[in-house]
């Protein structure tokens, strides 16, 4: 969920460049939310001094909430060519105009205000990936984006070592602020060319219909992939939404030239199998994604049988477990084989590792290192990796922390708000604030209903109905709850304050009960009705 701001000028009137402006996905804590952007309160309220968003590169972690909040931002956009049109395609998809997505050229340094942005090229998992060094007149930073050293890309051309030491020693750099996401990983990342070359042999060694995933937004794999079926003499079929946005976004930009196109999914059960590659999603077990139909029977094209198999050309993301491997054992249970990096050296990843990070400091040499992207554990022993690479400093920060770089480096000024919007349905709503937290508490406890009727202290009516509780608490206990009912009206000294009141008092005495009974505490809704008032 990347987003960066980097202001210049007196507290209060600083003049703002955003970096990136991303998305994350929702997990077993947010029930029902697919996608989470960054909460823009802070930069919302002085929007006439943002001057622009300045994008990485286009994975949805850096653009993804680009689509979804841009009306309340109305900045200039400044990309590389294949960023911009992934971004386009968001602004379209919304009904926004795309005249304020400015194309650059790698290499390009822009002026915005007083910000001098230098774009010099550095490896990733997909096209165009840049590192940004940012000069001011009171010094300069390197924002690093997503990256690794990968000696021999299969999509564009190396990290731009030479521009990254000449933007080092013209200028006074006060701080890098860089991934940390493989910090923890000793060693190098590897090469996307080795990847590449093991896939084309593993995929030889099969000798009925192959299927593989990756992350779609992995260009430089898809382009393996493709290469891959090609060496092989197989025809590629794409099934997903994003596979094929991907793909037809490399191919506008010229990274797919000279592979052959793919043939429709509606066309796949009619190809001989040895001579079918299946490029899909769903490599982390997404129910809806191309790979989960496929496993459940669901998908309307293409069934699988044990004369499959099914390559992950990908590594399983922290927290995903369960669902990968659930759809290992949903492929297993129809005789599928399963190919995975523990079979082969099918996947690298985007992010450097240890000894990278260490080489980028000694290029660099920045008087501060800023981790972010990862964990605190990442930060924490990427900060560790600075020191020993003779960074005199290093601050590990957290969202919303404002850290001042010149003329008091790493002083931290104070912390905004940093929060969270869930993007539910239509809707967009803050984290503390939204449906999906009733729904998470739901998911625990359940729900009960309440519906008294009362005349002054007396309880003419009283329901009690529940979701997700119990049955038989509800029935064996129903008298119990009716005189916790009955003791709240009757504990009222003076006259009963209102319905509402009244209502929370019940609310609580109903939770006590359950609670001891239970041990659980559900949901509880109250609606206190006053017999005079129902027949007024």
């Amino acid at each position: 969920m990347n987003l960066n701001l980097y202001g210049l000028g007196p507290k209060g009137q600083e003049r703002w460049i955003m970096v990136d402006c991303g998305v994350t996905f929702g997990g077993p804590n947010e029930p029902g939310i697919d996608l989470i952007t960054p909460d823009i309160t802070f930069i919302k309220q002085q929007r006439d001094r943002l001057l622009a968003l300045v994008l990485t590169h286009a994975h949805e972690d850096h653009i993804g909430a680009i689509g979804m909040l841009w009306e309340e931002l109305q900045c200039p956009i400044y990309a590389t060519p294949f960023t911009a049109l992934m971004v386009e395609a968001k602004l379209r998809e919304r009904g926004l105009p795309t005249s304020q997505v400015h194309r650059i050229k790698t290499g390009q340094t822009i002026r915005i205000g007083d910000f001098d942005i230098r774009y010099m090229a550095i490896t990733h998992s997909i096209p165009e990936s840049h590192l940004l060094g940012i000069a001011t007149p009171l010094g300069a930073v390197v924002h690093t984006g997503d990256w690794k050293f990968d000696p021999d890309p299969v999509i564009g051309s190396v990290s731009d070592m030479d521009g990254f030491k000449d933007f080092a020693e013209k200028n006074n750099i006060l701080a890098m602020v860089c991934d940390s996401t493989n910090a923890i990983t000793p060693g190098r990342s590897g090469s996307e060319r080795a990847v590449a070359d093991e896939l084309k042999d593993v995929v030889a060694g099969i000798k009925g219909r192959a299927i593989v995933t990756t992350f779609a937004s992995n260009a430089a794999r898809v382009k393996a992939i493709f290469q891959a079926a090609q060496a092989n003499q197989r025809e590629i079929v794409l099934v997903g939404r994003s596979m094929h946005k991907i793909v037809d976004a490399a191919r506008g930009c010229g990274y797919l030239a000279g592979l052959p196109s793919p043939v429709p999914e509606e066309d796949a059960g009619f190809l001989p199998p040895e001579h079918t590659l299946i490029l899909c999603t769903g490599s982390q077990g997404e129910g809806r994604a191309a790979l989960g139909k496929m496993a459940d029977g669901t998908h309307p094209f293409i069934s699988l049988s044990s004369r499959d198999t099914v390559i992950f050309s990908s590594k399983i993301i922290p927290g995903n477990e369960k669902t990968v491997f659930g759809l290992f054992n949903r492929l297993s249970a129809k005789g599928v084989r399963i190919i995975t990096e523990k079979h082969a050296n099918i996947h690298v990843s985007g992010h450097p590792c240890a000894e990278e990070l260490s080489d980028m400091y000694k290029i660099i040499q920045p008087k501060l290192a800023i981790p972010v992207h990862g964990e605190v554990m990442h930060m924490m022993t990427h900060a560790s990796i600075a020191y020993e690479a003779n960074v005199p400093a290093a601050l590990v920060p957290s969202n919303g922390m404002m850290i001042e770089l010149a003329p008091n480096l790493g002083e931290v000024l104070e912390h905004v708000d940093a929060g969270r919007l869930y993007v539910d349905g239509y809707l967009m709503e803050r984290a503390g604030e939204s449906a999906a937290d009733d729904r998470r508490r739901l998911t625990f406890a359940g729900c009960v209903f309440v519906c008294v009727v009362y005349d002054e202290r007396a309880v003419e009516s009283f329901y009690l109905t529940g979701r997700g509780v119990p049955q038989a608490l509800l029935d064996d206990h129903h008298d119990g709850f009716y005189q916790a009912v009955v003791a709240v009206l009757s504990n009222f000294d003076n006259k009963l304050p209102g319905a509402s009141v009244i209502g929370e008092h019940v609310r609580q005495a109903i939770r006590r009960q359950f609670k001891s009974l239970w041990g659980k505490k559900p949901l509880v809704d109250v609606h206190m009705l006053e017999k005079k008032e129902l027949f007024r």
